[in-house]
């Protein structure tokens, strides 16, 4: 926050109190409540509220538990939709969800050579690099 400027809250309380009031706004009016949305209704901006999570320890955990209200209304609003899509959209790019994949690579080369082989190779090898090199 700029010097000199007051801060928006002054409490933790206030902003809890700000956000059910947010809360209870967006279900009258049928919103998906967001980040963005509570800046909005607040009249901040959304650096704002992040300076209030990362520079003001008292807010800490009052901006986390927001956070987790609004990750835990997106999952129930998913899992109500037609057709997920923006749900699963909205939570990888801003709760850091992500898609698992998982590979199993396992691969297996055996391989036998003798030690004439082997030292035939070799000497090829030396041999390349010798002409090779300047």
């Amino acid at each position: 926050m700029p010097a000199g400027q007051p801060k928006h809250w002054s409490r933790p309380e206030d902003m809890e109190r700000d956000f059910s009031r947010y809360i209870e706004d967006c279900k009258t009016e049928g919103k998906l409540p967001n980040i963005a949305g509570f800046c909005c209704f607040c009249g901040i901006t959304r650096e704002t509220f992040y300076t209030y999570r990362s520079d003001y320890v008292d807010f800490s955990d009052t901006t986390k538990k927001i956070e987790q209200t609004l990750e835990e209304v997106s999952i129930q609003a998913g899992s109500q939709a037609r057709n997920p899509a923006f749900m699963i959209f909205y939570l990888k790019n801003k709760f850091g969800w992500a898609d698992k994949c998982e590979i199993n690579a396992n691969i297996e080369q055996k391989t036998t050579i003798s030690a004439a082989e082997l030292e035939t190779k070799l000497k090829k090898l030396i041999s390349q690099y010798k002409t090779d090199s300047p």
